[in-house]
């Protein structure tokens, strides 16, 4: 794929991985949630593309984060119960 133009299109999610993209042009892409890992880069142009997470990962980030926090307040709460519980006996 060497020096090929993607310029402009909507790549979410797509993946890359391992491919010589040497002089490849993405410049205005939605490149968000895209794989490049171990793909050659070199020379390859990045103007005005959009990068990051898609919104489903994102969220799906979030929701973990909310769950951990609440079984970690949860088991803090247990923990401080049977402390106190135990002041008493």
């Amino acid at each position: 794929m060497q020096g090929k133009d993607f310029s402009g299109q909507d790549l979410r999610g797509r993946s890359f991985k391992n491919q010589d993209l040497t002089g490849a042009d993405f410049s205005g892409c939605d490149l968000r949630g895209v794989d490049f890992s171990r793909a050659n880069l070199t020379a390859t142009k990045f103007c005005h593309a959009r990068m990051g997470k898609t919104l489903k990962a994102s969220f799906g980030i979030f929701l973990l984060q909310l769950l951990l926090g609440f079984f970690g307040g949860f088991i803090a709460t247990v923990g401080n119960i049977l402390k106190k519980s135990r002041a008493f006996c």
